[in-house]
């Protein structure tokens, strides 16, 4: 291979590198008993995800949640931007419920780089040990643009330098 398509077969391969990559997102919020009183009488919950990227996939948005939520008239309503997930009716003093939620519906949601959960406990609802929670975590692979690397500018620069070497090369070799 000559120096000229080694160089030219280098320099693609750092162009390429700065091509979008799909990282993965992966934020939960949570909410404490112990922080804030996790009761019917303090609705709205509201957890509130911020600095998100656009996403390249679907994902999922997971909720848990431990307290004494297992009576057939306890409940939560969760929407996320006002959009309804339904109601989780617990059968356990601790649950997870996963939401699979497409690329598109996603990105409606990320259009401001937030995305809002809110759940709301049903009247009954009282969770008073310091244990209980109620978090979310949501999950996606994003758009973000992986920049080239600052150290490209320096590979460019080494790439020039060969190409003036093997041009000196050849002038030295003609005489």
């Amino acid at each position: 291979m000559t120096l000229h398509r080694a160089a030219t077969a280098i320099a693609m391969t750092i162009l390429c590198a700065g091509a979008a990559d799909a990282a993965t997102v992966q934020q939960t919020q949570t909410i404490l008993n112990s922080q804030q009183a996790i009761r019917a009488s303090n609705n709205p919950f509201v957890l509130t995800f911020s600095g998100l990227a656009p996403a390249a996939s679907s994902g999922t948005l997971t909720i848990f949640g431990r307290g004494d939520l297992n009576a057939d008239a306890e409940y939560i309503n969760a929407s996320v931007d006002a959009t309804s997930f339904g109601r989780i009716r617990p059968t356990t003093s601790e649950f997870s419920v996963t939401y699979t939620i497409t690329q598109s519906d996603l990105n409606g949601f990320l259009a401001d780089g937030s995305l809002i959960v809110t759940l709301n406990l049903s009247p009954g609802v009282d969770l008073v040990s310091s244990t209980n929670r109620l978090s979310a975590t949501l999950d996606y692979e994003d758009t973000s643009v992986v920049p080239l690397p600052a150290s490209a500018a320096f590979a460019l620069t080494g790439l020039a330098g060969l190409g003036l070497a093997g041009r000196r090369r050849r002038k030295r070799a003609a005489l």
